[in-house]
């Protein structure tokens, strides 16, 4: 717990989306996304040395979970073809947790 990220999602999101009808490694991938706990390349280098955290999909630019959710042109086309129904709003630079409250999860 010492190393887990100062999360900024409130409990009532917590609570909806426990609690929502989707299938359960969804919810875990939202959690994921909103704790911080996907291990983009931006995450991993704080901690270790490495040279390159671009993009491995586009290479336009770091590969963060904003970019790699919200920006990223070849996740877009992913994103849109999913039968999630979700369409990324991209270039805002817009953050994930501020997108998960306005996305009706």
């Amino acid at each position: 717990m010492e190393r887990a990220p100062l999360c900024e999602v409130s409990l009532s999101l917590w609570n909806k989306l426990w609690n929502s009808k989707i299938l359960e490694h969804h919810k875990v991938l939202w959690w994921s996304i909103l704790s911080n706990a996907l291990s983009v390349r931006a995450v991993i280098r704080k901690r270790f040395l490495i040279e390159d955290a671009s993009c491995p999909l586009c290479g336009m630019g770091e590969e963060s979970l904003e970019h790699l959710f919200l920006s990223c042109e070849v996740e877009l086309h992913v994103w849109r073809s999913s039968p999630w129904g979700i369409y990324p709003i991209c270039d805002t630079g817009i953050r994930c947790g501020i997108w998960s409250n306005s996305s009706g999860t």
